[in-house]
């Protein structure tokens, strides 16, 4: 009975949330800049040795020439030819220098598939000049599809559903000749095929599992880290990661809240769909002798345990989990076997029926099973992110203790540390740091709000100022509204270099990014490495450091509902001697971050170390 209670909670705060007003920040994410070799020029073509597959040099990068059709269109340098190896494709694939194809007809993404298929293949559409009609060629690995330039931003423009490739370009899918792709891969890099069976020894080295350390994947910064709660978690099933996506087209609406004080007040809202994804494990040790039917029944029967509750299909048809697993589809994730199923929850309340849309996809390798599982109470919205579920899935890999070798070499011993150092410990502003702050910068007592081992706040100023972009929700009379204020913080803080022996700026400059995705309740919008690879070099005190910009998003939990603030962030790290400088600028609100880097600039530059 406990756990009914809890499960029908956490469902009906939930249905809570779906109208609650948030306010977000859009904002780009930070990349590394593309490059190319010197004397690859537009027109250049390249080729990939061992497959067919051609790609152009087109305006910096490098973009992949479907067919013939397609590249006829193209300014080709035929005498060009550059001949590389698969890895420097997926180099180009991850700092950003792969562009999008180029096509004759968009990807085909055949949905229903084929008799006897699992849903739902992808094909290129290839016409090659002096052919009457195109022909589908099977994209065997799913991975060969990112590799082709298709990202999750762009998969909306470059694939298409069966029905609208029909109705756009007139040829019937069912009768296009068929073909299978060549492969451009074996295999999804870093993560070899494994078979799902009891041979699998791969071992996750420690439980639970961590988010970038033991699995990676791609989302976009229109995915909000954290999300919420897992809904009715399955005993020993940790999450390793959640996301929220806010669909915010909607008309507006009004409503008055009866239940919390100020009671009866009319709010204006917007009517946001959101959309969650999280990321799980569950140990195979807890879950002895099951294999992937077996769990994703025990997945899909934890909605009938609950009371009000209940699992059936999308349609309406009231399959149960048995009948369910049954019509799952096989899929693979990773290099593993896996299986997808779709459904559709029904929440019985006070009101209309709740109706929740399920997808789940568990995998298992070595030690691990993992679930991952998508949910939206907008059936419509369900369907309109599938492909940004499958562009997840297809970026996922699989990291192991045992993938790393045993017989590597030890790491080096550190080099001693040279150059002036502080006897004593912490430095002290104005003893061993002199610096200027312009005019409206106050000393402060307040720290970061998480901090590397070791780390000493020699100093901290802020300014508050009067415009901004953080809504706080007041009563005004009979209706609520969002007073704008700003928070902007300027700390200098300092680390031993004897505890970071093995650091140098930019690997310290790296932990002082990831140490704000490690909290429960902030993460970044980007990934940490990507912030990395896109700092900057400047002086302090003539000494040459590392600089980044990047955006944390903070989670809180009011009573009423959560509420998520962007905040802004400039990490500076310097090292003199024994000591590493961190020096970090942080606001609420993108406008008094552009507008108060030029102080964190002046401060820099005024910084005299003093050994």
């Amino acid at each position: 009975m406990v756990g009914s209670t809890r499960g029908r909670l956490r469902l009906q705060c939930f249905a809570g949330l779906l109208g609650v007003f948030l306010l977000l920040l859009a904002a780009p994410a930070m990349a590394a800049s593309p490059t190319l070799p010197a004397d690859y020029q537009d027109g250049d073509l390249i080729a990939f040795s061992g497959t067919p597959h051609l790609y152009i040099v087109s305006g910096g990068k490098v973009r992949w020439l479907a067919d013939t059709r397609a590249a006829s269109q193209q300014t080709i340098n035929w005498g060009r030819r550059h001949e590389v190896d698969i890895g420097q494709l997926e180099g180009w694939s991850s700092d950003g220098t792969l562009g999008d194809p180029i096509l004759s007809f968009p990807l085909l993404r055949e949905d229903p598939p084929p008799a006897g298929e699992t849903c739902c293949p992808i094909h290129l559409v290839k016409q090659e000049t002096g052919q009457a009609q195109p022909g589908l060629s099977w994209i065997r690995n799913i991975q060969d599809v990112g590799l082709f330039g298709i990202t999750e931003q762009n998969y909306g423009q470059f694939v298409v559903g069966s029905a609208g490739f029909q109705a756009s370009h007139g040829h019937d899918v069912r009768r296009l000749p068929r073909s299978d792709l060549a492969a451009l891969t074996t295999a999804p890099p870093s993560s070899p095929p494994i078979a799902a069976n009891t041979d699998d020894a791969a071992r996750i080295g420690s439980w639970p599992p961590v988010a970038n350390d033991h699995i990676t994947y791609s989302v976009s910064t229109q995915w909000h880290t954290p999300g919420i709660d897992l809904f009715l978690p399955l005993t020993h099933q940790s999450v390793v990661a959640s996301h929220r996506r806010i669909i915010p087209e909607r008309p507006k609406c009004t409503f008055k809240n009866p239940h919390y004080p100020p009671y009866g007040v009319t709010t204006v809202c917007d009517t946001q769909h959101e959309v969650f994804l999280w990321v799980t494990a569950l140990s195979e040790t807890a879950y002895a002798g099951d294999d992937l039917d077996s769990m994703l029944r025990r997945t899909l029967s934890r909605w009938d345990d609950v009371e009000s509750v209940s699992v059936g299909a999308e349609d309406h048809s009231g399959n149960s989990p048995g009948q369910l697993v049954a019509q799952a589809s096989p899929a693979s994730v990773a290099g593993v076997p896996a299986r997808s199923v779709e459904y559709r929850v029904d929440v019985r309340q006070t009101g209309p029926t709740l109706e929740l849309w399920v997808r789940d996809i568990l995998f298992k390798r070595g030690d691990v099973f993992w679930l991952v599982e998508f949910a939206s109470a907008s059936h419509t919205e369900f369907i309109d992110q599938r492909r940004h579920i499958d562009a997840i899935l297809a970026s996922i890999n699989l990291r192991y203790a045992t993938d790393v070798p045993t017989d590597s070499p030890p790491a080096p011993s550190p080099p001693p540390i040279e150059g002036p150092k502080i006897d004593a410990w912490p430095p002290m502003a104005n003893a061993h740091i002199t610096f200027a702050f312009p005019g409206g910068w106050r000393r402060a007592d307040s720290k970061p709000e998480r901090l590397l081992a070791g780390q000493s706040v020699v100093a901290t100023y802020s300014r508050t100022e009067g415009t901004g972009s953080r809504c706080l929700v007041v009563t005004v009379g009979d209706r609520l509204e969002c007073r704008l204020e700003q928070e902007i913080s300027i700390w200098i803080a300092a680390l031993r270099a004897e505890e970071y022996a093995t650091d140098t700026t930019e690997s310290l400059l790296l932990k002082a990014v990831e140490r704000w995705d490690k909290a429960s309740d902030m993460s970044l919008k980007s990934r940490p490495h990507d912030i990395a690879a896109a700092a900057q070099s400047l002086t302090v005190d003539h000494i040459m450091g590392r600089a980044a910009e990047y955006h944390v998003e903070i989670r809180r939990e009011p009573r009423l509902f959560r509420e998520f603030a962007e905040m802004r962030v400039r990490s500076v790290v310097v090292q003199r001697g024994n000591v590493f400088w961190l020096i970090e600028l942080a606001a609420f609100g993108a406008r008094a971050f552009d507008d108060l880097k030029a102080h964190l600039d002046s401060v820099l530059s005024s910084v005299s170390f003093h050994y």
